[in-house]
Protein backbone atom coordinates (compact mmCIF):
# COMPACT_ATOMS: atom_id res chain seq x y z
CA UNK A 1 0.00 0.00 0.00
CA UNK A 2 1.07 3.46 -0.74
CA UNK A 3 1.71 5.85 2.46
CA UNK A 4 0.90 9.47 1.36
CA UNK A 5 4.00 10.91 3.70
CA UNK A 6 6.24 8.31 1.64
CA UNK A 7 8.59 8.82 -0.84
CA UNK A 8 8.56 5.77 -3.80
CA UNK A 9 11.34 4.47 -6.40
CA UNK A 10 10.14 4.36 -9.49
CA UNK A 11 10.03 0.26 -9.24
CA UNK A 12 7.21 0.63 -6.40
CA UNK A 13 5.12 3.04 -7.85
CA UNK A 14 5.07 0.51 -11.33
CA UNK A 15 4.24 -2.04 -9.65
CA UNK A 16 1.20 -0.48 -7.50
CA UNK A 17 -0.04 0.74 -10.53
CA UNK A 18 0.35 -2.33 -12.54
CA UNK A 19 2.40 -0.63 -15.12
CA UNK A 20 6.62 -1.14 -16.07
CA UNK A 21 8.66 0.98 -14.69
CA UNK A 22 9.44 1.98 -18.79
CA UNK A 23 5.99 3.80 -18.67
CA UNK A 24 6.78 6.15 -15.85
CA UNK A 25 10.35 7.03 -17.58
CA UNK A 26 8.16 7.81 -20.62
CA UNK A 27 5.31 10.02 -18.82
CA UNK A 28 8.49 11.38 -17.07
CA UNK A 29 9.79 12.89 -20.69
CA UNK A 30 6.18 14.06 -21.73
CA UNK A 31 4.80 15.60 -18.91
CA UNK A 32 3.48 12.43 -17.42
CA UNK A 33 0.48 11.67 -15.16
CA UNK A 34 2.49 10.89 -11.84
CA UNK A 35 4.74 14.31 -10.31
CA UNK A 36 7.52 13.11 -9.02
CA UNK A 37 10.67 14.44 -7.04
CA UNK A 38 14.78 14.63 -7.91
CA UNK A 39 16.94 13.61 -5.04
CA UNK A 40 20.65 14.80 -6.47
CA UNK A 41 20.29 11.87 -9.61
CA UNK A 42 17.31 9.79 -7.62
CA UNK A 43 14.15 9.93 -8.89
CA UNK A 44 11.54 9.93 -6.66
CA UNK A 45 7.60 10.06 -6.54
CA UNK A 46 5.42 10.68 -3.26
CA UNK A 47 2.88 8.85 -1.69
CA UNK A 48 0.26 11.38 -1.69
CA UNK A 49 0.99 12.62 -5.74
CA UNK A 50 0.87 8.60 -6.32
CA UNK A 51 -2.63 8.49 -4.92
CA UNK A 52 -3.84 11.63 -6.49
CA UNK A 53 -3.07 10.77 -10.02
CA UNK A 54 -4.86 7.37 -9.34
CA UNK A 55 -8.01 9.49 -8.11
CA UNK A 56 -7.98 11.62 -10.88
CA UNK A 57 -8.16 9.16 -12.88
CA UNK A 58 -11.48 7.42 -12.13
CA UNK A 59 -14.67 7.65 -13.71
CA UNK A 60 -18.31 6.38 -13.71
CA UNK A 61 -18.69 5.33 -17.19
CA UNK A 62 -16.95 5.87 -20.60
CA UNK A 63 -18.31 8.52 -21.51
CA UNK A 64 -17.34 10.79 -18.58
CA UNK A 65 -14.55 13.54 -19.95
CA UNK A 66 -11.28 13.80 -17.65
CA UNK A 67 -9.84 16.83 -16.26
Amino acid sequence: MIEPTKLYDQEAVAEFLGISPRTLEKARLTGGFVPYCKIGRLVRYRGADVLAAVEAGRRQSTSEQGS
